[in-house]
Order: structure tokens, then C-alpha cells, then sequence
């Protein structure tokens, strides 16, 4: 195992972001140019590949709002319309100017949020059908010309207590968007219009073409040279992407056809995993990504193991924190498990990895991943066919609202798997995006059995060898 040292300056970078701190606000940001703005990078590789593949719904994302009391529809529908005026990313769509890909900023619209009751269902059919309805909606791709990029329907579930389904293409949205944008504005619009009032939440500064420009901007000369040499590094020698056994032949044209599966970790085993990065004063993310790459080890035998995540990216600073759009980026992280390491060791390991590829990922990997391997498609990813994401902390919820994210399938899938853990004071949630034509349901769920007994393994045995494990079967 290879351990590689940050400089003092990164560290402390570094630390700033870890611990919730703000960076000090960038001069000049608002966008210049005249005219349509410009795609931010990797938003333009993800664009290329939607429009190559009109039929994917890989990049739609699901997204659940609770409504647990009374709900009036038009106040939501008056409430989206607030929320896509003041985010310009939420009502854009895309075209070809002068040979280039452009953003069209489009003026406010009416926006239509049908509801659908099904109260006259049995009770214990109702969750399902919602979310059988809400599947259907995923599944629809989108026309990113026409637009618009999401789609919203409420489900009435009981007298007061309704579903609000949101489906949004990933080109205008992250997770952060979700997390830290989309769901507190929405609620907070929505109760402000309840009350006659106006919305509370102040205009904002910069919108999704400033940050493009930048990004554009950012992405050329010395600074980005630099970036591709250390990756070029980093990756140098790089062995396959992991391959794990799969229930059906892999084809030979690749396919995003894809299913969700969830699960939940056990509370005891989320308490002692909680209290065991605190020993060992690492962050949660650190601890699941070293059992998640022990998993990969178990099932494949493989000690080169390069996984992708969501990096913060232009996330980290603080002029784009309010920013709706995709802002983050993809990484792919390499580990090296020789030398039969034990679960301290791989969470020093996996420690140092993820401080220093977060220390590199200013630069949209995209934009690197084009000069390493220009002839590979963006999909699937040249170094990576498995993810794991820590979601965003989740604002603090009130009695009436709660959300959630892949509560339903869109019907498609980026990798071949992708693990996705919510962490929540009361639970931790799990969400598994796989490749259905690859994977069956029963595999999955043994898959993520198996991952919950890794972590059982980290906090009761991590001095113990990893190879003590057992080899797992994934199509057993």
C-alpha cells in the first residue's frame, strides 16, 4: 500500500472544506459575453452523450418530497415558478449556435404539477402505487431542446399526507442541488405563499452561466496541465476497471438499462460505525469507502481497485454554493490493498486517497478523463464501473416535510453499480443503481448484506486481516 503526502497548503485547504468553512469570494465572476452562455465542461460531456442517446434515462434523477398535512397544488405550482425564476439552470434548455452547444435561458413559465389520488386504493397499495406512477414518469426521457429539464406530479396518499415526485435531468441539478437548494427553497417558498407573504429568500448573485464561464475559463492554460500531469500520474499503469461477476453475459454494445434497490443499515451496526470514525477521527465517508473497496476485494480478489464518487468540485467555494446545476464531479479514486492490510490500515489508506484526489478535483474530471483517454466515450467511464456516494447532510426536517432520493427507478444506470448511503440521525439509508441487464435483485441484496457484514467487520475486528474475510460469491 502506497501512502502519497499532501503539502501543507493542501492540508489546509483541505481542512477548511472538511470543516464547513467558506472561501473567500472570487472577483469577477458574473459572466461577460453577450448571448447565450456557454456549457459548463462536463455538463457539455454529459450533454454530447444524452444527445448520441436520446432514449437514456440514466441521467434522470428521482426525487421524493413528503407532504405529511394539508397541500394546496396551485401554492406548489406558484412555488415551483418562484423557485425556476430565481434559478435560470431550471429553466434553460440546449441548441447548436454557430456549431457550439448554448444554453437557453428561457423567461419564467406556467408549470403544470398534476395530481393523482389514490385514496381508493387499499391501504397497504398505495405507497406502491405511487411509486409505481412515479417510476413511470422517470422512465420518460428527456427532449433537452424543448424542455423543460423536470417534471413534477403530487400523489395523494391519504386525506393529508401526499408524495411530491420530482424527476429532473442530472444536466441541471447535483446533489447538493438537491440537498441544499431544491428542497429547503421549495418548502420555504411554498410556506411563505401559504401565509400571503413573499418569498423570503434574498436574489442571488451569480446563476449557473457565471459559474460556466468561470469553469471554462479555469479549464485552460498552466493550471489545467498541471491537473492532467498529476492524473496522468496517478493513473499511470492503471489495471481495468473492476470487473465483479455478473448473473448474465455482459453484451457486447453497453447497455444503461438499469433498477434501484434499497436497504437499510442495521441502527446498532450505524451507531458503532458512527462512533468508530470518531475513534479513529476519520469522517464516515472514509470508513464506508474502505469497506467498500474490501468489498470489491472480496468479490474479485483484486488488490489494484480504482471506484469513482461525487466530488464537491466548484461545490467547495462559497460564491457557488446556491448555485442549482451540476457543479460537482465525478473521481475516480485508486487504492492498492497489497501487503494483506487490516481495516486501520485501509482506512489510513482510503484517508489519504480521497484528502488527496479532493485536493485535484478543481479541474471537472471530465476534462481530464478527455485528454487520458480522448477516444472513449463518457459513458461507461474509462477507469471506473462502480461508485459509492455519502449523500450531503440533510437540512433539519420538520413534522409536515421530509424528502428523499431514489426512492424510485428512472429506469437506467451509469455504471454497473452504484452504492448510495443517505446518513440520517434516526437511520442509514442505503440505495443501490445497478445495471439490470448485468445484475438480478437477489444478487443486490446479497451484495449489500455482504457490505454490512464488512462494516461489522471494521469496528469489531480492525486489527484483523482483511483476507480473514470471507471470498464472496456474487452470483451464488
Amino acid at each position: 500500500m502506497r501512502a502519497r503526502e499532501l503539502s501543507d497548503t493542501k492540508r489546509k485547504l483541505l481542512a477548511t472544506y472538511l470543516h464547513g468553512e467558506q472561501f473567500c469570494a472570487l472577483p469577477g465572476l458574473r459572466r461577460t459575453s453577450q448571448g447565450s452562455p456557454c456549457l459548463a465542461p462536463g455538463q457539455e460531456r454529459m450533454w454530447r452523450h444524452s444527445r448520441q442517446n436520446p432514449t437514456l434515462t440514466c441521467y434522470n434523477e428521482p426525487i421524493t418530497i413528503y407532504r405529511h398535512g394539508p397541500l394546496d397544488v396551485s401554492v406548489l405550482q406558484r412555488s415551483f415558478i418562484e423557485l425556476t425564476r430565481r434559478h435560470e439552470s431550471w429553466r434553460t434548455t440546449f441548441c447548436i449556435e454557430d456549431g457550439c452547444p448554448v444554453q437557453l435561458v428561457h423567461p419564467p413559465a406556467t408549470i403544470s404539477v398534476p395530481i393523482t389520488d389514490v385514496r381508493d386504493a387499499p391501504l397497504h397499495q398505495r405507497e406502491d402505487l405511487a411509486l409505481l406512477l412515479a417510476s413511470q414518469q422517470a422512465n420518460i426521457p428527456f427532449d433537452l431542446e424543448s424542455g423543460p429539464l423536470f417534471r413534477a406530479q403530487v400523489i395523494r396518499i391519504a386525506d393529508n399526507e401526499y408524495r411530491i415526485f420530482i424527476t429532473a435531468h442530472h444536466l441541471i441539478l447535483d446533489g447538493v442541488t438537491v440537498f441544499n437548494i431544491l428542497y429547503p427553497e421549495l418548502t420555504t417558498i411554498y410556506g411563505a405563499f401559504v401565509d400571503g407573504k413573499s418569498n423570503p429568500l434574498p436574489d442571488l448573485p451569480l446563476q449557473y452561466g457565471d459559474f460556466a464561464q468561470w469553469q471554462r475559463q479555469r479549464a485552460e492554460g498552466e493550471f489545467v496541465r498541471r491537473e492532467i500531469a498529476y492524473w496522468r500520474e496517478r493513473l499511470a499503469g492503471n489495471s481495468p476497471p473492476v470487473q465483479l461477476p455478473t448473473d448474465c453475459a455482459r453484451p457486447v454494445r453497453q447497455t444503461f438499462s438499469g433498477s434501484i434497490s434499497q436497504f437499510t443499515v442495521a441502527k446498532d451496526l450505524a451507531d458503532d460505525v458512527r462512533r468508530f470514525s470518531q475513534e479513529q477521527r476519520v469522517t464516515l465517508f472514509v470508513i464506508l469507502e474502505a469497506a467498500f473497496v474490501t468489498l470489491l476485494n472480496r468479490y474479485t480478489g483484486c488488490e489494484d481497485i480504482t471506484t469513482g464518487i461525487v466530488a464537491p468540485g466548484a461545490r467547495k467555494r462559497s460564491e457557488f454554493q446556491k448555485v442549482m446545476g451540476l457543479l460537482q464531479t465525478w473521481l475516480p479514486l485508486r487504492f492498492d490493498l497489497t501487503g494483506n492490510p487490516t481495516p486501520i490500515d485501509l482506512i489510513t489508506h482510503a484517508r489519504d486517497v480521497i484528502l488527496e484526489a479532493l485536493s485535484h478535483d478543481d479541474v471537472p474530471f471530465d476534462v481530464i478523463a478527455e485528454e487520458l483517454q480522448p477516444k472513449r466515450d463518457p459513458i461507461p467511464n474509462a477507469f471506473y464501473t462502480t461508485m459509492f456516494s455519502l449523500e450531503p447532510s440533510v437540512p433539519d426536517f420538520t413534522p409536515t416535510w421530509d424528502f428523499s432520493t431514489m426512492d424510485f427507478s428512472p429506469g437506467g444506470a451509469r455504471v454497473d453499480i452504484f452504492i448510495e448511503i443517505d446518513d440520517r440521525p434516526a437511520d442509514m439509508l442505503g440505495h443501490v443503481q445497478y445495471n439490470d441487464r448485468l445484475f438480478r435483485p437477489a444478487t443486490i441484496d446479497r451484495l449489500t448484506s455482504n457490505f454490512q457484514t464488512i462494516l461489522r467487520h471494521f469496528v469489531t475486528n480492525p486489527q484483523q486481516k482483511v483476507s480473514d474475510l470471507p471470498r464472496f460469491d456474487m452470483t451464488q
